[in-house]
């Protein structure tokens, strides 16, 4: 799983892990300001309403988390072409498509998103 967003839908979504399963969360979007000033209340709400993760239930359950940070990576997209050639090599083979809609069709793809029901990737053409 990749998690851009540490919103909502984290902990349900880590939860659904099965043994084995990996979630990766490189960002936090949900606590960026929304408007043109920060507005302290809401992101101390957040904040503390954030989700915690018992470390010996992950070793139980055989789950895991890797978190990072993209932002600071900023000054270092030196790097980057040399760890997407990594990340080629270990990519077998294209990743499974398993639905498509045309880009008009997204509340459909989402719908079907969170029926929780799909396998494989859902693709909108744009």
């Amino acid at each position: 799983m990749l998690d851009a967003v540490l919103g909502r839908t984290f902990r349900p979504a880590f939860d659904r892990l099965r043994p084995e399963g990996r979630y990766v969360l490189f960002g936090a979007a949900d606590f960026m300001s929304r408007g043109a000033r920060p507005n302290y209340l809401r992101l101390g709400f957040d904040y503390l309403r954030r989700p915690r993760l018992d470390p010996l239930a992950m070793i139980s359950a055989n789950r895991s988390l890797l978190a990072f940070n993209l932002i600071w990576l900023w000054e270092r997209a030196d790097r980057l072409p040399a760890a997407y050639a990594g990340l080629e090599r270990l990519v077998a083979r294209p990743p499974h498509v398993g639905a498509t809609f045309a880009f008009e069709q997204a509340p459909q793809a989402l719908r079907l998103l969170q029926g929780g029901g799909t396998i494989g990737k859902v693709v909108l053409r744009v």
